[in-house]
C-alpha cells in the first residue's frame, strides 16, 4: 500500500515477470486503465490509481500480478477526481 498526498491509500500491485505471458487480459480488464507495455513488460503507468478491484488477479492466465492493500480516502476530500458541483448546473438541487 502507498499512501497518495497522505490521505489516500493506493493498493500496490506486484507483477512476476517469470510468469508473465503478455496476454494483456490485465489490460482488457482494468476499468483505470493502469497498465501500459513497456520493453515488451506489463507495467502500472505512473500516475494512474489501482481501485483493487482486483479484475487482473482473476483474469491473469498465470497468476503473475497480484495487488496488495486496498483503495481508500483515510481523511478529508479525495484530492483526484473531485470537482465541485457548483459547475454542473444540472446538480443544482445537491448544491449545498
Amino acid at each position: 500500500m502507498m499512501l497518495f498526498n497522505g490521505k489516500i491509500e493506493i493498493p500496490d500491485i506486484k507483477i512476476d515477470y517469470e510468469k508473465c505471458n503478455l496476454c494483456i487480459n490485465c489490460m482488457r480488464t482494468c476499468p483505470m486503465r493502469v497498465f501500459q507495455i513497456i520493453d515488451k513488460k506489463i507495467t502500472q503507468m505512473p500516475g494512474e490509481i489501482c481501485i483493487a478491484c482486483r479484475n487482473c488477479e482473476v483474469v491473469c492466465e498465470t497468476g503473475a500480478l497480484k495487488v496488495h492493500g486496498s483503495y481508500r480516502v483515510r481523511k478529508g476530500l479525495p484530492e483526484i477526481g473531485y470537482f465541485h458541483l457548483e459547475e454542473f448546473p444540472e446538480y443544482k438541487e445537491f448544491w449545498k
